[in-house]
Parts: structure tokens; C-alpha cells; sequence
């Protein structure tokens, strides 16, 4: 007994001291924010770069779709070698008389023959044109709407493996405490054995949880290292850095669930993009309807020759103002009329779905949040509880009231409780990311 009151107290200080140890993470390197990993992720990762091409893409069907209505202007050259040199005699007439006065010979057709041509062209009017023109603008403000939310993914993804990364550091410590416990433990359970006090099974007892008490420490630095090597890839990011814990915790939203959707469909930019898949389906239909208009056009032809014609001139000039009407083609557009308002349909299902989908989502993540702020609070308390315990249990070992295995399952318990409630907060914390996502509020980056 008087050896267990001597080894007592340093089992106690050994609690206390490792209760307010921070986790022993080796670092080296610049220091990272979350506002620095936001940045870099969004300039290394390649994913949203290819994002940006679709822009640079979107910004060219523009140029594509107006292509119809400017002008255009071709030209074109040819040398020919004909078998045989063709040319025919014309009468020369006086210019006073009006008599024959000889013969002149005209080349109609050389053996070579070098011709040059330029033609222009401009279409005057074309109904297809106005609803295609209408859709590559669509299409680019689509573009630029999905870009907005990959953007908004990759920051969302970039900001909840940094909260897991702090959650994880946070375990570490915990787990470091646990180490701390079992050590002590062990210690006593030596000691204690040497002095007659303890068996032997209760020093392989101590051994044992010593060993699982280090396993799980080790699991845990692991744990940490490859989140954040993961997220050193995500970010772009070659060689050591430091991690730098999250000053504020995300904050639950107060408005009530029915506000909170009002602003989701308000907000959300899929949402919005999904309108624009039904404007842009309709105006497919309407560009099919626009092909029983008739396409008015305008060409310009110019043409030199070495050989002269029957004009006597080299060259010569074309002006051409033309209309095409295509009347029937086979019931081909009555099919399409058909698909185009099948596709409307579809459209209109999804965006309709998508908006069920949002209202689901945020009642469930608002409710899912509502759930895990009460776990965190009981949390809270049965930490509380497990530190009064372990208060009472140590004042208990040192008058020797209660064994040693009473004091290490009361640190056990006192350990669990904090990472329960570590836990619990790095859960409410993902909740509120996630509901913060759903009603559509974007990072400032990703507005960008």
C-alpha cells in the first residue's frame, strides 16, 4: 500500500500535464491558410482548367453561330491544258460602210489556260439563324454558370478535408493523452507488481492497452499525413508545409427551414442552368420550325482568264441574288419536331426534379444539423460527467479507496469523451459546410 501511494502522485501529474499537451505533429515549411488553399487550388488543379477551356470553347460557338449571317469571300485559281488550241474567225466590219473589210482570228480555248476567280458572298436573311445565335449565347452563359460550380465544388472539397485535417489533429492529441495514460499505467502496474501489490496479469494487462494505446497513435498520425498529402495534390503543392488550424468554426445558419429553401431556389446556380437547358431546347424547336422559311442570299463572282471568250475581255464579274426553299424532305423534320418537343419535356422533368431534390436536401441537411448539435451538447456533458469522475476516482486513489484499474478506466473514459466530442463538433462542422452548400452560398472565389 505504501508503495502505491509513493507511485500515486505521478500518475496523477502525468494526467494532468498530458491533458494540456498539444498534439506533437512535426511540421516544416510555409504556413498554409485555408484562404491560401482556396487560391492554390483553384490555379493548380487541372480539372478546373480544363473548366476554363470550356469557356474558351462556348466563346468560339459564338463566333460560329454568327458566321451564317457575315459575308464570305473565297477564292480560287487553275492552270489547264486542253488537248487542242481552239479559236474562230469574226468579220471586221468599216465603221462607215458597215462592209466586210477581213477576217480577224479569236482564241476561244487555249492549250494552257490560267484562270483566277474570287467570289463573295452574304446570306440577306435566315431564320435559322436568329434561335442558333440565341442558343451559342445559351450555351456560353451556361458554360460560365457551370463554371461556377465546379468552382464551387473544388472550394467546398478544398474546405472540408481541411476541417477533417483539424478534426484528425485533434485525435491525435487525444490519442497522445491516451499514450500518456497507459504509460503511467504501465509504470504502476511494474511497480506495483515488484512491491507484491499487483499480479502478473495485471502488468500484461497494462502492457497490452500501453500497446494499443501506440497502434492507435500511430493510426492517427497516419490518418493525418495521407489527408494531408491528399489535399498537397488537390492544392498543387510540392514538398512540406504547415497546417494551420481554422480560426472560426462554420456557423449554423438562423433562418428556418422554409427560408432557408426560399434562398436555395433563389440561389442555386444548377438551378439556373437547368432553366437554361429548357430556353435552349425550346429554341431548338424553334430553329427546326425556321427551316420552312426560305434562305435569301447574295454572291458576287469575279473571274480572270488568259483566254478571252466570246466577250474579248480577261476578266469578268457575276452578281447573283438567290433564294433557297426546302419544301419536303421526307417527313425528316416532322420526326425532329417531334424530338425537339419530346427534348422540352425532359428538360422541364429535370429542372423540376432538381428543384425537389433542393428542397429534400436542405430539410434533411437542416434536420441532420439539428440532430448532431444535440449530440454535441450531450456530448458536452458526458464530457462533464467523465471529468467529475475522473476527479473523484483520482482523490479516491490517493487514500486508497479505489485500485489503479479504477483510476485507468476513468482516464479511459474521460479520453473517449473527448474525442466523442471531438467528433461530434468536426460532424456538426461538415453538417453546416454541407447545408451552407445546398442553399447555394459561394465562396467569393467562385464567383469569380
Amino acid at each position: 500500500m505504501k508503495t502505491a501511494l509513493i507511485i500515486a502522485p505521478l500518475l496523477l501529474a502525468a494526467l494532468k500535464a498530458g491533458a494540456g499537451e498539444a498534439p506533437l505533429v512535426t511540421e516544416t515549411g510555409p504556413v498554409i491558410t485555408l484562404d491560401d488553399a482556396h487560391r492554390m487550388a483553384i490555379r493548380h488543379h487541372p480539372g478546373y482548367r480544363n473548366v476554363n477551356e470550356s469557356i474558351e470553347q462556348a466563346d468560339a460557338l459564338i463566333c460560329s453561330a454568327w458566321s451564317m449571317l457575315l459575308p464570305s469571300l473565297r477564292a480560287g485559281a487553275s492552270v489547264i491544258r486542253n488537248e487542242n488550241e481552239v479559236s474562230m474567225a469574226f468579220p471586221q466590219f468599216d465603221s462607215t460602210t458597215g462592209a466586210v473589210v477581213g477576217m480577224d482570228d479569236m482564241i476561244i480555248q487555249e492549250k494552257w489556260q490560267v484562270g483566277f476567280n474570287l467570289t463573295a458572298g452574304m446570306t440577306l436573311f435566315n431564320a435559322r439563324s436568329i434561335p442558333a445565335i440565341r442558343i451559342a449565347y445559351d450555351l456560353q452563359e451556361q458554360t460560365r454558370l457551370d463554371a461556377m460550380i465546379a468552382r464551387n465544388d473544388l472550394l467546398f472539397a478544398v474546405t472540408s478535408a481541411w476541417y477533417q485535417i483539424a478534426g484528425l489533429r485533434e485525435l491525435i492529441g487525444v490519442n497522445a493523452q491516451n499514450v500518456d495514460v497507459a504509460v503511467e499505467f504501465d509504470r504502476l502496474a511494474q511497480a506495483r507488481q515488484a512491491a507484491g501489490q499487483a499480479t502478473k496479469i495485471d502488468a500484461m494487462r497494462a502492457r497490452m492497452q500501453l500497446m494499443d494505446a501506440r497502434r492507435q497513435l500511430d493510426d492517427a498520425k497516419d490518418a493525418y499525413e495521407t489527408a494531408r498529402n491528399a489535399l498537397a495534390i488537390l492544392l498543387g503543392h510540392k514538398g512540406d508545409w504547415r497546417f494551420e488550424t481554422p480560426s472560426t468554426a462554420p456557423v449554423i445558419p438562423a433562418e428556418t427551414v422554409a427560408a432557408l429553401t426560399k434562398q436555395a431556389l433563389s440561389r442555386r446556380v444548377d438551378l439556373q442552368s437547368a432553366d437554361i437547358d429548357v430556353r435552349m431546347a425550346r429554341r431548338d424547336k424553334t430553329e427546326t420550325l425556321a427551316r420552312l422559311v426560305p434562305v435569301f442570299d447574295v454572291t458576287w463572282q469575279w473571274n480572270a482568264s488568259t483566254a478571252e471568250g466570246f466577250s474579248g475581255d480577261n476578266t469578268n464579274w457575276t452578281l447573283i441574288f438567290g433564294a433557297n426553299w426546302s419544301i419536303l424532305e421526307g417527313g425528316a423534320r416532322l420526326a425532329e419536331m417531334k424530338m425537339e418537343a419530346s427534348r422540352i419535356r425532359v428538360a422541364q422533368n429535370r429542372r423540376e426534379q432538381l428543384e425537389m431534390d433542393i428542397r429534400t436536401n436542405v430539410d434533411r441537411q437542416y434536420r441532420d444539423i439539428v440532430g448532431r448539435r444535440r449530440h454535441l451538447e450531450v456530448s458536452g456533458e458526458r464530457l462533464a460527467l467523465a471529468q467529475e469522475n475522473h476527479r473523484m476516482v483520482s482523490s479516491q486513489y490517493q487514500v486508497g479507496l479505489a485500485t489503479s484499474l479504477d483510476l485507468v478506466d476513468a482516464s479511459t473514459e474521460l479520453s473517449r469523451s473527448r474525442l466523442q466530442l471531438a467528433m461530434d463538433q468536426l460532424a456538426l462542422d461538415m453538417a453546416i459546410l454541407t447545408l451552407r452548400r445546398s442553399i447555394g452560398e459561394y465562396s467569393s472565389l467562385a464567383l469569380k
